[in-house]
């Protein structure tokens, strides 16, 4: 006779099921938790090796193709890595010397963590946070100077030992040297160069407010968006007074970097010129032609400067150059602008600085204003085309460094508008220059109308006036009119014409130079007058980076 189970048996046996699934279950769910964190992490790893041997540079920034530039990238949207495994939800990484040397990565409801060459999950976090690895650095240790920043369309370069324009990348150690002399240079993609001023403070170590051939300045690079120094040196910012609290006792950071904190900007290394040559205004020239908004100025040697330029007409083009996609760049990442009598004094004094020539520059003496020409001497006759080009050894005597690295033509050649002028009720300026009387603050420098609108009473009214090469670097304005350092000219805007114009005409020889100040002009355009524009990168992307 067959036997079956009784009810108590089969209850008993339930019970039994029940206990081992009661015991198994999490055993079993911690083992597919534990596969599925391992997964997990070896998805990490894959992804991060997958992007190590990617050329992401070039996908993220599109200027780059090499992973050797440290800097943190939010890769969450970034799609084109294949690899083995799951891609993150969410992924930070921060890349050094073209290797990930750390992330934070979410694979589902996990966020793993990667540092020290190990992936590991963390139960702590529930978000990927890429912003909060890295904070941004500016202020080169190394170099003691704030790192030139780069828009989109900018190609770092340098020279060989041959003087061979040779291109290079942002980690270059020979980019930029300012210790000795080698001011950061770039080259915009329609082939315009342009040298980096990093922000600094300065102080007026002897010469101040006298006609000197002598005059030093002592510079003090800044950290970053501060106004600190790397010594400690104590450096002013406001309650400038001529001979109470002035740049000849104290130093003040250069007012031509702005208050919002500025970390340096782009000026342009030669004189304009119309880009390609194709127009008439520097052979045969017709007014019309040559104040036409829509043209395109390049800043390039070997090539006659943009003259018969009113100047109002020189700010609409500088002020435009943002917006042209001939430069390579994004409107969106740069400022571009007409340069200002301050940041011409902030190239001066920089110059006349232990970081620069230290000594007067040679005058562009060519009479067709041929940019980046040399002369045969600091104060050389005037002569027919250019036999001393910029890189030739009398060429670079006409640099702001005495070498390849620094801005051209500023002492002779043509003279140039500055983006200034005296506030008189002159008929001049909105005649010629209504762009800049309607323009921001930021685009130019007013000056007060003395007593008397003449030179004189000008000059004394604006004594507080500083960073500018005006004041501080000069005497007076009484005739014979020669007192600015290095007896360069110094004429004061007036009742005859309220418009600045700075470093003189080839003819001026001995009395052009940085440091040269003249008035008197109406802003129209002349056969000896043409610009210069000034870049700032104000949606940098490329940012460096450093651990906290």
């Amino acid at each position: 006779m067959k036997k079956g189970f009784t009810l108590i048996e089969l209850l008993a046996v339930i019970i039994i099921l029940a206990l081992i699934a009661l015991i198994a279950t999490p055993m079993i769910l911690g083992v597919i938790d534990s596969a599925k964190k391992g997964s997990v992490e070896n998805s990490a790893y894959g992804y991060i090796d997958a992007i190590e041997h990617y050329d992401l540079l070039n996908i993220i920034n599109q200027k780059d193709s090499t992973l050797k530039k440290d800097g943190t990238y939010d890769l969450t949207a970034f799609k084109d890595v294949s690899f083995k495994g799951k891609a993150p939800l969410a992924a930070c990484v921060i890349i050094k010397n073209g290797n990930v040397e750390s992330g934070s990565f979410q694979f589902e409801h996990y966020i793993v963590d990667y540092q020290n060459g190990k992936a590991k999950i963390n139960s702590e976090k529930t978000e990927v946070k890429c912003e909060s690895v890295v904070e941004k650095v500016a202020f080169d240790e190394l170099k003691g100077v704030n790192i030139p920043q780069l828009s989109e369309g900018m190609t770092p370069i340098k020279w060989d030992s041959d003087n061979n324009e040779v291109e290079t990348t942002v980690d270059d150690p020979e980019w930029y040297d300012y210790t000795n002399k080698k001011w950061a240079n770039v080259k915009t993609k329609d082939g315009s160069y342009f040298v980096w001023i990093p922000r600094y403070a300065y102080k007026i170590t002897s010469g101040y407010h006298t006609t000197t051939s002598t005059g030093a300045i002592d510079v003090k690079f800044l950290k970053g968006t501060s106004n600190e120094t790397p010594d400690g040196t104590k450096i002013e910012t406001s309650g400038y007074i001529a001979g109470v609290k002035d740049t000849s006792m104290h130093y003040f950071t250069h007012p031509s970097f702005k208050e919002d904190g500025e970390l340096g900007y782009w000026v342009a290394k030669y004189e304009a010129s119309i880009a390609n040559q194709n127009d008439s205004c520097n052979t045969s020239p017709s007014v019309a032609n040559c104040n036409k908004d829509n043209l395109m100025a390049s800043f390039v040697p070997n090539v006659s400067s943009w003259r018969f330029v009113m100047i109002g007409n020189a700010y609409n083009v500088s002020f435009n150059m943002k917006d042209n996609v001939s430069y390579g760049w994004n409107g969106n990442e740069v400022d571009t602008h007409l340069i200002t009598n301050l940041e011409w004094g902030a190239i001066a004094y920089l110059t006349y600085s232990n970081y620069g020539r230290n000594t007067e520059v040679w005058v562009n003496a060519s009479k067709d204003s041929i940019t980046g020409c040399g002369g045969q001497s600091v104060s050389g006759a005037p002569f027919n085309g250019c036999p001393y080009p910029y890189n030739t050894t009398n060429g670079q005597q006409a640099s702001t460094t005495g070498n390849l690295y620094g801005v051209y033509d500023m002492s002779g050649g043509s003279w140039e508008f500055t983006s200034a002028y005296i506030d008189n009720d002159n008929s001049s300026l909105p005649t010629f220059g209504s762009s800049i009387i309607n323009a921001s603050d930021k685009y130019k420098n007013v000056y007060l109308k003395g007593s008397v609108d003449e030179q004189s009473p000008n000059y004394e009214i604006n004594k507080n006036y500083y960073g500018d090469a005006i004041y501080e670097t000069s005497s007076s304005v009484e005739e014979p009119n020669t007192n600015s350092w290095n007896n360069d000219y110094s004429l004061m805007p007036n009742t005859v014409g309220p418009w600045f114009i700075r470093g003189g005409i080839n003819t001026n020889r001995g009395f052009a130079g940085l440091f040269y100040f003249y008035g008197g002009t109406t802003g129209g355009p002349t056969s000896n007058g043409t610009f210069r524009a000034v870049v700032n990168v104000i949606n940098n992307q490329n940012i460096f980076y450093r651990y906290r």
